[in-house]
């Protein structure tokens, strides 16, 4: 019955996609990436991506090619550090957290600034102030 379901409703999804409606044509790889595996799940979650970025949803965009790094595993990281960009470009904190810590898993290390960066700089507290005006 749930398989049914779906299959109707990507049906009406393909069809709304046929009509002209870039979302739908955009969500129709996405779909299809939840039911594949591996490789076919990450190109399938690529193709979201560039089709969702075409129509300018770029939380979608960047949702889509985080889930292309996570299906595609320790071959993943670029796609991860795409989502990861694009969650940081519309300040998205939470997302990107969860890219890093993706990318964390698959063992990318990340250099963090330090507390005292302006310390080792030799430059004031002032001195950072003026320059971020």
């Amino acid at each position: 019955d749930a398989e049914y379901r779906s299959g109707a409703a990507t049906s009406v999804l393909a069809a709304i996609a046929g009509a002209g409606a870039p979302f739908a044509r955009a969500a129709l790889p996405l779909i299809e990436a939840f039911h594949a595996t591996g490789s076919e799940a990450a190109d399938a979650f690529r193709r979201a991506a560039d089709l969702f970025g075409e129509c300018e949803s770029w939380w979608w965009s960047a949702r889509a090619r985080m889930l292309a790094g996570e299906a595609a595993g320790a071959n993943g990281a670029d796609d991860l550090q795409e989502a990861r960009r694009l969650f940081r470009e519309f300040e998205a904190p939470q997302w990107r957290s969860k890219c890093e810590a993706a990318l964390r898993a698959i063992g990318h290390l990340f250099v963090m600034a330090s507390p005292n960066a302006t310390h080792e700089l030799g430059i004031t507290a002032r001195e950072v102030e003026v320059i971020r005006v």
